[in-house]
């Protein structure tokens, strides 16, 4: 939690910029944490670059771009904050420093997905592809400074974390996890990601086609109307944003030899779209789980958000 107590932390309204505060709250934990007794965990999301676009009040920054740049150097700013805590903290050779995003650079707001299609909402690879790195002393030596270039989903950090810290997922919930373990081909065990499949979207709505897009190994199917298809570039403001593709018939593209997905194969290669519209049907009740779809329990959730002073949080 931000304040050390209950969630929400409505007292700092207005006393700090956001990702201050939560830089912050990440440096009191790892100074005031005991390495020698206890692991840690510690997620931080950072809210830069995202909307609203506002910089640092001691930035200066008044045109779009500077704003923007000003949040980028915040990150690096609250970064570098939480590494030097952890060396501060003699923990930085025991640690595991993941650094992801989350999607795609947004259509209006400065940022690049090039060269990539796409953008934040859509299923072209510059709305899903995004960068990480890792460092910290756990790292070994022989995998610094390597590139990887196979498949690994954001779930997969779960899988991964966990066995590191000894543990197992939780597949106690409606659906199974998909998160994949994929340590052995981050350190170089194995010559390839142990990720074959990746599902980007799966929608199905009553009385329409299904809609999504599904990878498997280097094959990339697109269901119905896929928006933002004439984003290319560093340009993500463009007359023809609205384009859509894929809605009359899917699309198919080999991401390993077609990454900016100008390719649609689909007419020369029907056999791989049929296998993969039978996988996207076979995977539905993993993604729309019967027993559960549907059911709603608004009464219990909208009391449990009025308690925490309509904030969002579990609920049972």
């Amino acid at each position: 939690p931000l304040t050390g107590g209950e969630p929400p932390a409505t007292k700092l309204n207005g006393t700090d910029y956001s990702d201050v505060a939560f830089t912050k709250r990440a440096v009191a934990l790892i100074s005031s944490h005991d390495f020698s007794s206890a692991p840690m965990f510690l997620f931080v999301a950072l809210s830069n670059p995202h909307t609203p676009m506002q910089a640092p009040p001691d930035s200066g920054a008044t045109t779009p771009d500077d704003v923007y740049s000003a949040m980028v150097s915040n990150v690096d700013v609250s970064v570098g904050s939480i590494v030097d805590a952890l060396n501060k903290a003699k923990a930085m050779d025991n640690t595991l420093l993941v650094f992801t995003s989350d999607n795609g650079a947004a259509i209006g707001r400065p940022g690049s997905n090039s060269p990539f299609r796409g953008a934040k909402y859509s299923n072209w690879e510059g709305g899903v592809r995004v960068p990480a790195f890792l460092a910290g002393g756990f790292l070994p030596n022989t995998t610094r400074g390597q590139s990887l270039d196979g498949m690994i989903s954001m779930a997969d950090w779960y899988a991964t974390l966990a066995g590191l810290a000894g543990t197992k997922v939780d597949n106690s919930g409606p659906s199974k996890s998909d998160s994949i373990d994929q340590w052995n081909y981050i350190v170089g065990k194995s010559k390839w990601s142990h990720r074959k499949e990746m599902v980007h979207s799966h929608v199905l709505s009553p009385g329409k086609p299904a809609e999504g897009a599904l990878r498997f190994d280097r094959w990339k199917l697109l269901l119905g109307p896929q928006a933002m298809a004439g984003l290319y570039g560093y340009s993500l403001v463009a007359a023809d944003s609205n384009l859509n593709e894929c809605g009359d018939t899917p699309c198919l593209f080999d991401i390993d030899e077609d990454p900016t997905e100008s390719k649609n194969i689909a007419s020369k290669k029907p056999d791989v779209v049929q296998n993969l519209l039978r996988r996207f049907e076979e995977i539905s009740e993993e993604y729309h789980v019967s027993h559960i779809e549907g059911l709603y329990d608004t009464d219990n959730c909208c009391a449990t958000w009025g308690k925490a002073g309509g904030f969002v949080t579990p609920w049972k």
